[in-house]
């Protein structure tokens, strides 16, 4: 019995002994990229590197390349080195796009050459060119299938500067109509907008392609797109409000509170406040006042128009600002009943409060506003006894004249006159100084009076005529 086992033992080593030595270890596989979140140069190319030959097919069915839009098609490049290592290249059929996260896996049962079988289970995520974040469409200000007005515009903003070249090339609107783009400073956000308006109950599509990129060339995620329906609105203006106007003299104006009864000053404007956005040529048509105000109107934004005043407006005048009906919105919506809105501007009067007659003994009368106008005649005693012949008046104003008006102040003392009333034939006398005083009083000094006495009167009459826009004080 013992002899017997021998031999089969020693059968068995021959055996062996007559074979070449069979590695029974795990199949080694060298990846390029070969760690999680590395970055794959211009220069490298998707590389696996096995230490024993894999079957092609085996390999490339359990192999994928995964990116921003799915699963990668490509190419394999199988070789063989002077070390006889099997290595094999993968060329994706479409240009990597920088700045994606991109996932390279090779899972499940791999068959090689020799018979033997592996199972594999590699993860790889890395990216290409630059890990850096690329550019995303963070909101537009029209939402999908949304209606919007013939001339509403839409903004597109992103989380990064985008090249506005590139989106010249990426945005798309079906069907095709003239617009127009315009980019913030940063280079984030672009306003497209209808060159003239979008055609009325069309139903448009919008996209932004790939072709999309940032300043370091890294294109944005995916296609992006939507649509709106455009509606016109059909609802006429309404007139909210009108309110005075400054002119801050710089381009710009300071807009009041709604328009009362008299609150428009001197040198201010009409604010006309509406709704919505009207066609301008429309309310030139329809605008008038009465009385008429020289002046025009002017676009100040998008619901509200100036009407700009050129002249100075007398006091205690009502006016009727009237927009005829068939005023139209941007849409062609008109109304249907005339809008009149009736005002007085605040110009107050300007008044004499007291003149105060003086010669050269000093002031011997003052005669306030009620003692103006009379039909009898003021004595001025004391005159015919000093023999002079100069008399000096003081007005006191109501309202001011500032010394840079010096036009208006010459048009005041321009409508004051003294002349003589009895006898006839009286010599006028001479206006031979005026001086303003303060900014609303001033003294006038005439000469060549003529003395008098109870016996032989003489009678003048100190008269101011009424003012015109020319003479106005500084509040109109």
């Amino acid at each position: 019995m013992f002899g017997k086992k021998k031999a089969a033992l020693l059968s068995v080593v021959v055996l062996l002994s007559s074979c070449s030595l069979i590695y029974l270890g795990d199949i080694t596989i060298e990846v390029v990229p070969s760690f999680a979140d590395s970055i794959l140069e211009a220069n490298e190319t998707i590389r696996i590197v096995f230490s024993e030959e894999p079957e092609h097919s085996s390999f490339e069915s359990i192999f994928k390349l995964t990116g921003p839009d799915g699963a990668c098609e490509g190419d394999f490049e199988w070789s063989i080195d002077d070390q006889s290592q099997t290595s094999v290249v993968f060329s994706p059929l479409d240009d990597m796009q920088p700045g994606f996260r991109y996932r390279l896996k090779i899972k499940g049962d791999l068959d090689c050459v020799s018979g033997r079988v592996f199972s594999k289970d590699i993860n790889i995520p890395f990216y290409y060119l630059t890990d850096a974040l690329p550019p995303v469409l963070n909101s537009v200000t029209v939402n999908n299938a949304d209606i919007v007005d013939v001339q509403t515009e839409i903004v597109f903003s992103f989380s990064k500067a985008v090249d506005s070249d590139s989106f010249d090339d990426a945005f798309s609107l079906n069907p095709s109509t003239d617009f127009d783009i315009s980019w913030n400073a940063a280079g984030t956000a672009v306003t497209v907008s209808p060159t003239d308006k979008w055609l009325n109950l069309q139903y448009y599509r919008w996209s932004i392609s790939t072709d999309l990129i940032d300043n370091e060339d890294i294109p944005i995620p995916k296609l992006e797109s939507g649509s709106f329906l455009v509606q016109a609105d059909t609802s006429a203006p309404e007139l909210l409000s009108i309110c005075p106007a400054a002119d801050n003299g710089d381009g710009s104006f300071t807009l009041k509170t709604a328009l009362g009864g008299e609150d428009l000053l001197s040198g201010e404007h009409l604010a006309i406040t509406f709704s919505e956005e009207v066609d301008y040529n429309s309310l030139v048509r329809n605008f008038s006042i009465n009385p008429s105000i020289d002046g025009y109107l002017l676009e100040y934004d998008t619901d509200t128009v100036l009407y700009y005043i050129n002249e100075s407006l007398p006091p205690d005048t009502e006016y009727e600002l009237i927009i005829n009906e068939g005023l139209e919105d941007t849409a062609g919506n008109s109304t249907a009943d005339e809008i009149s809105v009736s005002f007085i501007p605040l110009i107050p009067k300007l008044e004499i409060t007291s003149v105060e007659i003086v010669d050269n003994s000093g002031s011997f009368m003052t005669l306030t506003n009620t003692d103006f106008n009379n039909d009898g005649y003021i004595d001025t005693p004391g005159l015919d006894l000093l023999g002079i012949d100069t008399l000096h008046f003081v007005l006191a104003l109501s309202e001011s004249y500032p010394e840079g008006r010096i036009n208006q102040r010459q048009s005041f003392i321009d409508l004051i006159s003294l002349s003589p009333v009895f006898p006839p034939g009286t010599i006028t006398p001479t206006l031979y100084l005026s001086s303003w005083l303060t900014d609303n009083s001033i003294e006038l000094i005439y000469e060549g009076l003529i003395a008098c006495s109870v016996d032989e009167p003489v009678y003048y009459e100190f008269k101011i005529n009424e003012g015109s826009e020319d003479s106005e004080a500084a509040n109109g």
